[in-house]
Protein backbone atom coordinates (compact mmCIF):
# COMPACT_ATOMS: atom_id res chain seq x y z
CA UNK A 1 0.00 0.00 0.00
CA UNK A 2 1.65 3.19 -0.89
CA UNK A 3 3.02 5.36 2.23
CA UNK A 4 0.13 8.07 1.09
CA UNK A 5 -2.97 6.29 2.21
CA UNK A 6 -0.81 4.91 5.25
CA UNK A 7 -0.01 8.61 6.70
CA UNK A 8 -3.26 10.43 5.84
CA UNK A 9 -5.80 8.53 7.43
CA UNK A 10 -7.91 11.10 9.56
CA UNK A 11 -7.30 13.85 7.30
CA UNK A 12 -4.41 14.59 8.51
CA UNK A 13 -1.57 14.61 5.86
CA UNK A 14 1.77 14.38 5.82
CA UNK A 15 3.95 16.77 4.71
CA UNK A 16 5.45 15.98 0.84
CA UNK A 17 9.20 15.92 1.74
CA UNK A 18 8.77 14.07 5.05
CA UNK A 19 6.49 11.53 2.70
CA UNK A 20 9.16 11.87 0.00
CA UNK A 21 12.24 10.49 2.98
CA UNK A 22 9.96 7.51 4.29
CA UNK A 23 9.66 6.21 0.92
CA UNK A 24 13.19 6.76 0.28
CA UNK A 25 13.91 5.02 3.52
CA UNK A 26 11.33 2.20 3.15
CA UNK A 27 12.46 1.53 -0.60
CA UNK A 28 14.29 -2.13 -0.74
CA UNK A 29 16.71 -1.00 -3.05
CA UNK A 30 17.91 1.62 -0.89
CA UNK A 31 17.87 -0.51 1.79
CA UNK A 32 20.14 -3.13 0.61
CA UNK A 33 22.36 -0.37 -0.58
CA UNK A 34 22.61 0.61 2.81
CA UNK A 35 23.08 -2.87 4.44
CA UNK A 36 25.37 -3.93 1.68
CA UNK A 37 27.47 -0.15 2.55
CA UNK A 38 27.57 -0.77 5.74
CA UNK A 39 28.72 -4.07 5.97
CA UNK A 40 31.52 -3.34 3.59
CA UNK A 41 32.57 -0.07 5.48
CA UNK A 42 32.18 -1.63 8.89
CA UNK A 43 34.84 -4.16 7.89
CA UNK A 44 37.07 -1.54 6.19
CA UNK A 45 36.99 0.38 9.49
CA UNK A 46 37.01 -2.33 11.81
CA UNK A 47 39.62 -4.82 10.38
CA UNK A 48 42.59 -2.29 10.34
CA UNK A 49 41.82 -1.23 13.87
CA UNK A 50 41.54 -4.49 15.26
CA UNK A 51 45.08 -5.94 13.71
CA UNK A 52 47.13 -3.76 15.93
CA UNK A 53 45.82 -6.15 18.77
CA UNK A 54 47.67 -8.75 17.35
CA UNK A 55 50.80 -6.77 15.95
CA UNK A 56 53.33 -5.64 17.02
CA UNK A 57 54.02 -1.75 15.60
CA UNK A 58 56.72 -2.57 13.42
CA UNK A 59 54.68 -4.78 11.79
CA UNK A 60 51.61 -2.77 11.86
CA UNK A 61 53.80 -0.24 10.58
CA UNK A 62 54.85 -1.88 7.64
CA UNK A 63 51.41 -3.56 6.70
CA UNK A 64 49.84 0.11 6.37
CA UNK A 65 53.18 1.13 4.55
CA UNK A 66 53.12 -1.76 2.32
CA UNK A 67 49.27 -0.88 1.57
CA UNK A 68 50.23 2.98 0.84
CA UNK A 69 52.28 1.83 -1.74
CA UNK A 70 49.71 -1.17 -2.56
CA UNK A 71 47.25 2.05 -3.20
CA UNK A 72 49.55 4.37 -4.80
CA UNK A 73 51.18 1.69 -7.78
CA UNK A 74 47.59 0.77 -8.29
CA UNK A 75 47.10 4.24 -9.48
CA UNK A 76 49.41 3.34 -12.11
CA UNK A 77 48.20 -0.36 -12.68
CA UNK A 78 44.79 0.22 -13.26
CA UNK A 79 45.49 2.85 -16.45
CA UNK A 80 42.22 4.80 -15.75
CA UNK A 81 40.25 1.53 -17.11
CA UNK A 82 37.31 1.95 -14.25
CA UNK A 83 36.68 5.26 -15.40
CA UNK A 84 36.63 4.31 -19.31
CA UNK A 85 34.37 1.40 -19.05
CA UNK A 86 31.46 3.47 -18.73
CA UNK A 87 32.75 6.00 -21.64
CA UNK A 88 32.87 2.92 -24.02
CA UNK A 89 30.02 0.60 -23.01
CA UNK A 90 27.45 3.63 -22.11
CA UNK A 91 28.21 6.58 -23.85
CA UNK A 92 29.64 5.12 -27.15
CA UNK A 93 27.77 1.93 -26.70
CA UNK A 94 30.79 -0.04 -28.24
CA UNK A 95 30.00 -3.47 -26.53
CA UNK A 96 32.76 -5.40 -28.83
CA UNK A 97 34.68 -3.21 -26.00
CA UNK A 98 33.85 -5.17 -23.33
CA UNK A 99 36.41 -7.92 -23.61
CA UNK A 100 39.75 -5.85 -23.43
CA UNK A 101 38.74 -4.60 -19.98
CA UNK A 102 38.18 -8.51 -18.40
CA UNK A 103 41.34 -9.33 -20.57
CA UNK A 104 43.55 -7.42 -18.65
CA UNK A 105 42.36 -8.11 -15.46
CA UNK A 106 42.99 -11.63 -16.14
CA UNK A 107 46.14 -10.31 -17.34
CA UNK A 108 46.83 -8.72 -13.55
CA UNK A 109 46.48 -12.23 -12.43
CA UNK A 110 49.07 -13.84 -14.51
CA UNK A 111 51.94 -11.05 -13.27
CA UNK A 112 50.53 -12.06 -9.73
CA UNK A 113 51.63 -15.57 -10.49
CA UNK A 114 55.15 -14.75 -12.18
CA UNK A 115 55.52 -12.96 -9.24
CA UNK A 116 54.48 -15.79 -7.26
CA UNK A 117 56.92 -18.26 -8.60
CA UNK A 118 59.89 -15.09 -7.90
CA UNK A 119 58.95 -15.06 -4.16
CA UNK A 120 58.73 -19.17 -3.98
CA UNK A 121 62.36 -18.98 -5.22
CA UNK A 122 62.90 -16.47 -2.80
CA UNK A 123 63.83 -13.83 -5.42
CA UNK A 124 61.46 -11.65 -4.35
CA UNK A 125 61.70 -10.22 -0.78
CA UNK A 126 58.36 -10.47 1.62
CA UNK A 127 57.34 -6.49 2.00
CA UNK A 128 57.93 -6.04 -1.77
CA UNK A 129 55.66 -9.47 -2.89
CA UNK A 130 52.86 -8.26 -0.03
CA UNK A 131 52.98 -4.84 -1.82
CA UNK A 132 53.18 -6.37 -5.64
CA UNK A 133 49.48 -8.80 -3.95
CA UNK A 134 47.91 -5.06 -2.41
CA UNK A 135 48.59 -3.70 -5.98
CA UNK A 136 47.05 -6.59 -8.06
CA UNK A 137 44.04 -6.99 -5.47
CA UNK A 138 43.37 -2.95 -5.37
CA UNK A 139 43.56 -3.02 -9.31
CA UNK A 140 41.34 -6.19 -9.70
CA UNK A 141 38.39 -4.68 -7.40
CA UNK A 142 38.38 -1.17 -9.01
CA UNK A 143 38.45 -3.10 -12.42
CA UNK A 144 35.24 -5.21 -11.57
CA UNK A 145 33.77 -2.52 -9.21
CA UNK A 146 33.65 0.01 -11.80
CA UNK A 147 32.18 -2.62 -14.05
CA UNK A 148 29.63 -3.96 -12.19
CA UNK A 149 28.26 -0.34 -11.24
CA UNK A 150 27.82 0.72 -14.75
CA UNK A 151 25.89 -2.42 -15.36
CA UNK A 152 23.58 -0.95 -12.15
CA UNK A 153 25.42 -3.58 -9.57
CA UNK A 154 26.12 -0.74 -7.23
CA UNK A 155 25.90 -2.86 -3.93
CA UNK A 156 27.83 -5.90 -5.31
CA UNK A 157 30.53 -3.47 -6.29
CA UNK A 158 30.71 -1.82 -2.93
CA UNK A 159 31.18 -5.24 -1.34
CA UNK A 160 34.34 -6.10 -4.32
CA UNK A 161 35.79 -2.48 -3.19
CA UNK A 162 36.35 -3.90 0.13
CA UNK A 163 38.10 -7.19 -0.46
CA UNK A 164 41.03 -6.23 1.16
CA UNK A 165 39.39 -5.65 4.29
CA UNK A 166 37.21 -8.75 4.34
CA UNK A 167 40.81 -10.86 3.58
CA UNK A 168 41.85 -8.87 6.51
CA UNK A 169 39.24 -9.97 8.65
CA UNK A 170 39.85 -13.64 7.62
CA UNK A 171 43.11 -13.12 9.00
CA UNK A 172 42.06 -11.96 12.33
CA UNK A 173 39.49 -14.49 12.95
CA UNK A 174 41.81 -17.35 11.63
CA UNK A 175 44.78 -16.18 14.28
CA UNK A 176 42.28 -15.86 17.10
CA UNK A 177 42.34 -19.68 16.78
CA UNK A 178 45.27 -20.40 15.94
CA UNK A 179 47.74 -18.45 17.19
CA UNK A 180 51.32 -19.76 16.02
CA UNK A 181 50.64 -19.07 12.58
CA UNK A 182 52.95 -16.20 10.71
CA UNK A 183 50.55 -13.24 10.09
CA UNK A 184 52.20 -11.98 6.92
CA UNK A 185 52.33 -15.64 5.44
CA UNK A 186 48.48 -16.38 6.14
CA UNK A 187 47.56 -12.80 4.83
CA UNK A 188 50.18 -13.40 1.33
CA UNK A 189 48.01 -17.17 1.17
CA UNK A 190 44.47 -15.32 1.15
CA UNK A 191 45.20 -12.31 -1.18
CA UNK A 192 46.71 -15.10 -3.63
CA UNK A 193 43.26 -16.96 -3.62
CA UNK A 194 41.33 -13.85 -3.62
CA UNK A 195 43.18 -12.68 -6.60
CA UNK A 196 43.13 -16.77 -8.44
CA UNK A 197 38.90 -16.31 -7.44
CA UNK A 198 39.06 -12.77 -9.40
CA UNK A 199 41.29 -13.81 -12.22
CA UNK A 200 38.81 -17.06 -12.77
CA UNK A 201 35.62 -14.20 -12.84
CA UNK A 202 37.70 -11.98 -15.60
CA UNK A 203 38.81 -15.29 -17.50
CA UNK A 204 34.91 -16.62 -17.54
CA UNK A 205 34.08 -13.56 -18.76
CA UNK A 206 36.70 -12.72 -21.26
CA UNK A 207 35.92 -16.04 -22.94
CA UNK A 208 32.51 -15.15 -23.19
CA UNK A 209 33.26 -11.79 -25.08
CA UNK A 210 36.36 -12.97 -27.06
CA UNK A 211 33.96 -14.55 -29.82
CA UNK A 212 32.93 -11.06 -30.79
CA UNK A 213 37.05 -9.76 -31.44
CA UNK A 214 38.39 -10.13 -34.85
CA UNK A 215 41.98 -10.19 -35.24
CA UNK A 216 42.18 -7.30 -37.32
CA UNK A 217 40.65 -5.16 -34.86
CA UNK A 218 42.76 -5.98 -31.88
CA UNK A 219 45.28 -3.35 -32.32
CA UNK A 220 43.36 -0.43 -33.13
CA UNK A 221 41.01 -0.73 -30.17
CA UNK A 222 43.57 -1.17 -27.51
CA UNK A 223 45.12 1.86 -28.90
CA UNK A 224 42.07 3.50 -29.12
CA UNK A 225 41.18 2.50 -25.44
CA UNK A 226 44.81 3.16 -23.92
CA UNK A 227 44.68 7.21 -25.95
CA UNK A 228 41.37 7.63 -23.74
CA UNK A 229 42.49 5.54 -20.00
CA UNK A 230 46.26 6.82 -19.65
CA UNK A 231 45.68 10.57 -19.43
CA UNK A 232 43.03 9.52 -16.52
CA UNK A 233 46.45 8.17 -14.29
CA UNK A 234 48.04 11.43 -14.19
CA UNK A 235 45.15 13.13 -12.57
CA UNK A 236 44.47 10.47 -9.82
CA UNK A 237 48.16 10.15 -9.51
CA UNK A 238 49.12 13.84 -8.50
CA UNK A 239 45.87 14.30 -6.27
CA UNK A 240 46.47 10.91 -4.74
CA UNK A 241 50.54 11.38 -3.88
CA UNK A 242 49.82 14.96 -2.21
CA UNK A 243 46.83 13.63 0.02
CA UNK A 244 47.03 10.13 0.87
CA UNK A 245 51.34 9.76 0.83
CA UNK A 246 51.35 10.27 4.39
CA UNK A 247 52.34 6.51 5.34
CA UNK A 248 55.37 6.58 2.84
CA UNK A 249 56.43 9.94 3.83
CA UNK A 250 56.67 8.85 7.48
CA UNK A 251 58.17 5.20 6.81
CA UNK A 252 60.93 7.07 5.30
CA UNK A 253 61.44 9.77 8.08
CA UNK A 254 60.81 8.51 11.29
CA UNK A 255 60.36 4.14 10.69
CA UNK A 256 57.92 1.94 10.82
CA UNK A 257 56.98 2.09 14.60
CA UNK A 258 55.68 5.95 13.82
CA UNK A 259 53.68 4.48 11.02
CA UNK A 260 51.42 2.98 13.10
CA UNK A 261 50.66 4.94 15.66
CA UNK A 262 49.76 7.66 12.49
CA UNK A 263 47.56 4.83 10.75
CA UNK A 264 46.00 3.85 13.80
CA UNK A 265 44.60 7.14 14.74
CA UNK A 266 44.02 8.35 11.01
CA UNK A 267 42.16 5.08 10.74
CA UNK A 268 40.17 5.78 13.67
CA UNK A 269 38.88 9.22 12.61
CA UNK A 270 38.05 8.05 9.39
CA UNK A 271 34.50 7.36 10.63
CA UNK A 272 34.22 10.97 9.86
CA UNK A 273 34.81 10.05 6.41
CA UNK A 274 32.45 7.41 5.91
CA UNK A 275 29.68 9.94 6.11
CA UNK A 276 31.12 11.98 3.48
CA UNK A 277 31.65 8.38 1.26
CA UNK A 278 27.68 7.48 2.20
CA UNK A 279 26.18 10.91 1.64
CA UNK A 280 28.25 10.78 -2.38
CA UNK A 281 27.10 7.34 -3.38
CA UNK A 282 23.48 7.94 -1.71
CA UNK A 283 22.79 11.90 -2.95
CA UNK A 284 25.06 12.26 -5.99
CA UNK A 285 22.93 13.83 -8.39
CA UNK A 286 21.83 16.45 -5.37
CA UNK A 287 25.72 17.27 -4.74
CA UNK A 288 26.53 17.77 -8.05
CA UNK A 289 23.60 18.70 -10.86
CA UNK A 290 22.58 21.94 -9.40
CA UNK A 291 22.92 25.68 -9.81
CA UNK A 292 26.57 26.70 -8.20
CA UNK A 293 25.25 28.84 -5.28
CA UNK A 294 23.66 25.55 -4.34
CA UNK A 295 26.37 23.30 -4.92
CA UNK A 296 28.54 25.86 -2.22
CA UNK A 297 25.71 25.20 0.22
CA UNK A 298 25.55 21.26 -0.19
CA UNK A 299 29.55 20.77 0.12
CA UNK A 300 29.42 23.37 2.85
CA UNK A 301 26.93 21.71 4.74
CA UNK A 302 28.79 18.15 4.45
CA UNK A 303 32.36 19.24 5.15
CA UNK A 304 31.22 21.09 8.16
CA UNK A 305 29.30 18.09 9.30
CA UNK A 306 32.18 15.78 8.86
CA UNK A 307 34.17 18.37 10.63
CA UNK A 308 31.73 18.50 13.43
CA UNK A 309 32.14 14.29 13.40
CA UNK A 310 35.42 14.74 14.17
CA UNK A 311 34.63 15.77 17.75
CA UNK A 312 32.74 12.70 17.93
CA UNK A 313 35.88 10.89 17.07
CA UNK A 314 38.13 12.58 19.42
CA UNK A 315 35.66 11.82 22.65
CA UNK A 316 35.30 7.94 20.95
CA UNK A 317 38.83 7.30 20.88
CA UNK A 318 39.88 8.21 24.38
CA UNK A 319 36.83 5.73 25.38
CA UNK A 320 39.07 2.78 23.26
CA UNK A 321 42.23 4.09 24.07
CA UNK A 322 42.62 1.47 27.17
CA UNK A 323 41.52 -1.41 24.98
CA UNK A 324 45.03 -0.35 22.86
CA UNK A 325 47.49 0.47 25.03
CA UNK A 326 50.40 0.44 22.67
CA UNK A 327 48.96 3.54 20.81
CA UNK A 328 51.41 5.72 22.71
CA UNK A 329 52.63 9.14 21.39
CA UNK A 330 54.29 12.20 23.50
CA UNK A 331 51.92 14.28 21.70
CA UNK A 332 48.84 12.27 20.84
CA UNK A 333 46.43 14.78 21.60
CA UNK A 334 48.21 17.09 18.99
CA UNK A 335 47.93 14.69 16.17
CA UNK A 336 44.27 13.59 16.92
CA UNK A 337 43.32 17.35 16.33
CA UNK A 338 45.29 17.61 14.06
CA UNK A 339 43.78 14.51 12.10
CA UNK A 340 40.19 15.83 13.17
CA UNK A 341 41.31 19.07 10.58
CA UNK A 342 42.58 16.49 8.05
CA UNK A 343 39.20 14.65 7.51
CA UNK A 344 37.07 17.62 5.96
CA UNK A 345 39.69 18.96 3.96
CA UNK A 346 40.15 15.39 2.46
CA UNK A 347 36.88 15.48 1.97
CA UNK A 348 37.05 18.77 0.16
CA UNK A 349 39.22 18.33 -2.14
CA UNK A 350 37.84 15.12 -3.24
CA UNK A 351 34.37 17.36 -3.39
CA UNK A 352 35.74 19.67 -5.83
CA UNK A 353 37.47 17.36 -7.34
CA UNK A 354 34.67 15.99 -9.24
CA UNK A 355 33.75 19.34 -10.50
CA UNK A 356 37.00 20.52 -12.11
CA UNK A 357 36.41 16.73 -14.35
CA UNK A 358 32.82 17.79 -14.58
CA UNK A 359 34.18 21.11 -16.19
CA UNK A 360 37.31 19.21 -18.02
CA UNK A 361 39.79 21.33 -16.13
CA UNK A 362 41.56 18.35 -14.71
CA UNK A 363 45.02 19.40 -17.06
CA UNK A 364 44.59 22.70 -15.47
CA UNK A 365 44.44 21.42 -12.03
CA UNK A 366 47.47 19.05 -12.51
CA UNK A 367 49.65 21.88 -13.77
CA UNK A 368 48.66 23.96 -10.81
CA UNK A 369 49.57 21.29 -7.98
CA UNK A 370 52.77 19.66 -9.83
CA UNK A 371 55.02 22.72 -7.85
CA UNK A 372 53.32 21.74 -5.10
CA UNK A 373 54.33 18.01 -5.81
CA UNK A 374 57.70 18.85 -6.28
CA UNK A 375 58.25 21.09 -3.40
CA UNK A 376 56.58 19.22 -0.31
CA UNK A 377 59.35 16.37 -0.32
CA UNK A 378 62.24 19.00 -0.85
CA UNK A 379 60.77 20.50 2.43
CA UNK A 380 59.93 17.37 4.42
CA UNK A 381 63.88 16.66 2.93
CA UNK A 382 65.39 19.41 4.57
CA UNK A 383 63.54 19.19 7.84
CA UNK A 384 64.10 15.23 8.13
CA UNK A 385 66.72 15.48 10.82
CA UNK A 386 64.11 17.59 13.09
CA UNK A 387 60.82 16.38 11.98
CA UNK A 388 58.47 15.05 14.52
CA UNK A 389 55.20 13.35 14.06
CA UNK A 390 53.23 16.27 15.32
CA UNK A 391 54.85 18.26 12.87
CA UNK A 392 54.61 16.29 10.04
CA UNK A 393 50.65 16.01 10.49
CA UNK A 394 50.29 20.05 10.21
CA UNK A 395 52.97 20.47 7.26
CA UNK A 396 50.64 17.71 5.32
CA UNK A 397 47.42 19.29 6.53
CA UNK A 398 48.84 22.56 5.17
CA UNK A 399 49.55 20.83 1.78
CA UNK A 400 46.05 19.73 1.73
CA UNK A 401 44.58 23.03 2.47
CA UNK A 402 46.58 24.24 -0.30
CA UNK A 403 45.56 21.90 -2.56
CA UNK A 404 42.21 22.80 -1.60
CA UNK A 405 42.40 26.45 -2.45
CA UNK A 406 44.62 25.66 -5.89
CA UNK A 407 41.23 24.03 -6.50
CA UNK A 408 38.86 26.81 -5.66
CA UNK A 409 40.92 29.26 -7.13
CA UNK A 410 40.80 27.33 -10.53
CA UNK A 411 37.56 26.98 -10.44
CA UNK A 412 36.44 30.73 -9.63
CA UNK A 413 38.26 31.40 -12.87
CA UNK A 414 35.69 29.03 -14.55
CA UNK A 415 33.06 31.41 -12.47
CA UNK A 416 32.33 28.68 -9.92
CA UNK A 417 32.50 30.05 -6.25
CA UNK A 418 32.85 28.01 -3.39
CA UNK A 419 32.80 30.69 -0.55
CA UNK A 420 30.76 29.09 2.53
CA UNK A 421 33.29 25.96 2.13
CA UNK A 422 36.53 28.11 1.37
CA UNK A 423 35.22 29.79 4.95
CA UNK A 424 35.27 26.64 6.42
CA UNK A 425 38.82 25.76 5.44
CA UNK A 426 39.76 28.64 6.51
CA UNK A 427 38.59 28.17 9.65
CA UNK A 428 39.98 24.78 10.32
CA UNK A 429 43.15 25.87 9.22
CA UNK A 430 43.44 28.35 11.36
CA UNK A 431 41.77 25.94 14.39
CA UNK A 432 45.20 23.72 13.50
CA UNK A 433 47.39 26.16 14.35
CA UNK A 434 45.76 26.95 17.59
CA UNK A 435 45.71 22.96 18.41
CA UNK A 436 49.48 22.93 17.29
CA UNK A 437 50.51 25.64 19.50
CA UNK A 438 48.07 25.05 22.39
CA UNK A 439 48.18 21.41 23.12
Amino acid sequence: MPLSIWFTAGRCEMPVRLENALSLLFNRKFFLDGICFAIAKGTAFLAPILAIRIMSLADYGMLETSYAWGQQLTMLAVLGIPAAYPYFILKRRETEMQAYFWLYGLFLCLCVLFSALLHWFRYLPEQLFLVILLTAVFSMERILSGILKTHGLGRIGVLIDSGYYFILGTVLVILAFVHRYPFFSLLILLLLCFILFLGGWFLLMARKRCTRIRPSHIRPAVKKLLVYSVPLIFSGLIIYWLIASSRIYLSWLLGDEVVAIYAFCFRWFAIAILIYQFAYIMFFKKLYIVRPENLDRNFCILTAIVFGSTAFCLAGFFVISPFFEMVRYEHLLRILLLLGCLMPVWCATALNEGIIARENLVMRMNLALLPQLLLFPLLLFLLRKTITLDLFCLLHLMSCILVYFTQAFILAKRGIRFGRTAAIIAVICCSSWIFYFLF
